[in-house]
C-alpha cells in the first residue's frame, strides 16, 4: 500500500482543480495553441489549508514565486506541462499539468511536504549505514553508539550541544550489541541503561560503563521502552510478547505490570504526565494504548490511521505531542486533544533515524548520505 506522502502526491493529480486545468501522467506536448492562458496558482503545506510563501515554481520554462499567501500567476500557452516547486524546508514538488485550449484562465493547487530539520555540528566519519545503531539524549548532550559485534570498530561518541564538540567515550563493558536480542540505549537518574542480553549502565560523571541487576527470567528483547521517572518500562518483547515489566534505577530492581492489551514487539514508547503510551510494532503495526501506573491499567487507544507504517518504529514527545517515525516521515500526535495531524513530516535523507530530546530541542541522529558519515539534525519549524 502506498504510504500517507504518496497518497497525497496521488490526490494532487486528480483534486483542488478548476475547469481547464488537469493533471497528466503523459509526456508533455508542444502547446496546442498560441492563445496565453492565465494560470493561477496556489502552493499549500500538505495536508493542510497553510500556504507556503516564497516557493519557486516553474510550469515548463516558465518560473514564478508564491507571494505571502502562497499564491503564484503564470502566462502559458495551451498544452501539458512539467511543474516543480521548491521551497525552504519543504521536499521538492514534480508533477505534471494539463491546460485546456478552450480557456483562458486556469487553476492548480501544489501540496508540498513540511521537511524542518537543519544539520547541526559536523558530521563524524563513522562508515555506515550499519544499522541497529543507539543514539539518546541526557541534558545537553547527545549519546550515539554502532554496535559491537558488527565487524568494524565500535563507536560510543558523545556530542556537547553548547561547546558544538564530540568526544569518543568508553567501550569497555558496554552491551551495546546487534546480536541476540536487541534493545534500545535509554537515559534515566543521569545516566543511560541498557538492557537485552545482558544490563549494563553508564555514568557520563566517570565514563564507565557497570553491570545492572537483570535476572535471567527477565531477560528480553525487541520491547517497547520508555522511561518515566525513575522507572524505565519494558513493553512486550520477541514472540511477540504482550508481558511488561518494569526497571527501577534507585532500587535496582524490578516488578512486573499489567499485560499489554495485544502481542506486541519493537513497538515505539513514550511517557507523558506520567502515563505510558505505546505504538506501533512489528505484530501491532497500527496498535495504540496508555498505562496509566495508579491504576496498573492499559486503555487501548483508536488505531494509528495510516498505512504502511514501519516494523520498528521509533517515537519521542516534545511539545506536548507525540512525534511517531515511521520509515522516512514522521506522524504527530497531539496530546492535549488525542488526535492525529494530517500534516505529515519529512525527514532530511537519514538512514536508520532514531529522534532524541536533549536540552530543550529534538534532534533526528543517523546516517547521511549526502554527508557520508553520522550526521545530527535539529527540529526547527
Amino acid at each position: 500500500m502506498k504510504s500517507l506522502r504518496w497518497m497525497f502526491a496521488a490526490l494532487l493529480f486528480v483534486a483542488f482543480l478548476a475547469p481547464g486545468c488537469s493533471k497528466d501522467s503523459s509526456t508533455p506536448t508542444q502547446p496546442q495553441a498560441t492563445t496565453a492562458v492565465t494560470l493561477n496558482g496556489l502552493v499549500l503545506r500538505q495536508g493542510t489549508t497553510t500556504p507556503i510563501a516564497g516557493a519557486k515554481v516553474s510550469v515548463g520554462s516558465d518560473t514564478a514565486t508564491t507571494n505571502a499567501t502562497g499564491q503564484f500567476q503564470l502566462t502559458v500557452a495551451a498544452g501539458s506541462y512539467n511543474v516543480t516547486a521548491v521551497a525552504a524546508k519543504y521536499t521538492n514538488y514534480s508533477g505534471r499539468v494539463v491546460i485546456a485550449s478552450t480557456v483562458t484562465t486556469a487553476n492548480d493547487s501544489i501540496y508540498m511536504q513540511f521537511m524542518p530539520w537543519d544539520f547541526v555540528g559536523n558530521t563524524i566519519a563513522i562508515p555506515g549505514p550499519i544499522g541497529w545503531e543507539f543514539a539518546i539524549g541526557l541534558n545537553n548532550t547527545i549519546y550515539f553508539a554502532t554496535p559491537n559485534n558488527t565487524g568494524t570498530v565500535q563507536h560510543f561518541v558523545a556530542y556537547d550541544l553548547a561547546s558544538n564538540t564530540y568526544a569518543e567515550k568508553s567501550l569497555t563493558g558496554n552491551d551495546l550489541c546487534a546480536c541476540g536480542y536487541n534493545s534500545d540505549l535509554v537515559a534515566a537518574s543521569n545516566k543511560l541503561f541498557h538492557f537485552a542480553n545482558d544490563g549494563t549502565v553508564y555514568t557520563p560523571a566517570t565514563n564507565l560503563w557497570a553491570p545492572a541487576s537483570y535476572p535471567s527470567t527477565n531477560k528480553r528483547g525487541e520491547t517497547g521502552v520508555a522511561v518515566y521517572g525513575d522507572d524505565i518500562y519494558y513493553i512486550g518483547g520477541r514472540g511477540p510478547l504482550n508481558t511488561c515489566q518494569v526497571y527501577n534505577v534507585s532500587t535496582n530492581a524490578w516488578r512486573s505490570i499489567a499485560n499489554y492489551p495485544v502481542p506486541t514487539d519493537w513497538s515505539a514508547a513514550v511517557s507523558y504526565n506520567g502515563q505510558i503510551y505505546v505504538l506501533g510494532g512489528t505484530s501491532s503495526l497500527n496498535k495504540m494504548s496508555r498505562y496509566t501506573p495508579g491504576t496498573n491499567s492499559w486503555q487501548a487507544l483508536p488505531d494509528i490511521p495510516f498505512t504502511n507504517l514501519s516494523t520498528r518504529p521509533r517515537a519521542v514527545t516534545y511539545d506536548n505531542k507525540i512525534f511517531f517515525l515511521s520509515r522516512t516521515e514522521v506522524y504527530v500526535y497531539d496530546l492535549t486533544t488525542g488526535s492525529w495531524s494530517p500534516s505529515v513530516l519529512a525527514t532530511p535523507g537519514i538512514s536508520g533515524a532514531i529522534p532524541v530530546l536533549a536540552g530543550s530541542s529534538m534532534y533526528l541522529v543517523g546516517y547521511s548520505g549526502i554527508k557520508s558519515g553520522y550526521a545530527i539534525v535539529k527540529y526547527n519549524p
